[in-house]
């Protein structure tokens, strides 16, 4: 996967923000409330995509994948950064980004 790629993935997931001013070298993808529920790292290669996730998902994912990390931005526990070198496969990403927007969404 692309960063271009998944940037048209995020964007079309409904109200959503995309801020790359904040954290330099980071995209945030916010929802419409301003909560973060994505976070792609900008430039990288292979591509970093962080997503929100259930805590005991989280622990499946990394336990399974090694291209599946605690985050460095977000809580740990509940935040995972994949790395899109082909372990999981675009359509695997695409879904935990959208849990992650679902995860937000529905939080409120």
């Amino acid at each position: 996967m692309k960063q271009v790629e998944a940037e048209a993935f995020i964007q079309q997931l409904g109200d959503v923000e995309r801020d790359s001013e904040s954290k330099p070298g980071l995209i945030l993808f916010k929802d419409g409330a301003g909560a973060i529920f994505s976070i792609i790292r900008d430039g990288s290669n292979p591509l970093r995509v962080e997503a929100k996730c259930d805590v005991r998902l989280a622990k499946l994912l990394r336990d399974k994948y090694e291209t599946v990390l605690p985050s460095k931005n977000m809580e740990a526990a509940t935040w995972n950064e994949i790395i899109c070198s082909g372990q999981l496969t675009d359509e695997e990403v695409e879904d935990l980004v959208r849990l992650s927007y679902n995860l937000v969404a529905n939080r409120r």
